[in-house]
């Protein structure tokens, strides 16, 4: 029996929409996310990057947050 898709409300974006679980390898991630908000993840994920400064700071370790801030810095 597969899972069918559930309508609820993601929670990124907040808007309301097909949503699934997010992948505990990723870390605090907030769950359940609609499918563009997923794929920002993953990408991230993949990449070795985080989403947005709320996610670094969830995820990232210091040596991390510390090269983001002086490159935001440097801008």
């Amino acid at each position: 029996m597969t899972a069918q898709p559930v309508e609820a409300r993601c929670a990124r974006c907040q808007q309301l929409r097909i949503v699934h679980p997010a992948s505990s390898g990723w870390g605090h991630a907030p769950s359940p996310l609609c499918t563009h908000c997923w794929q920002r993840y993953a990408d991230a994920r993949a990449a070795g990057d985080y989403v947005d400064w709320d996610d670094a700071f969830r995820n990232a370790d210091d040596d991390q947050i510390a090269r983001a801030l002086t490159e935001e810095t440097t801008r």
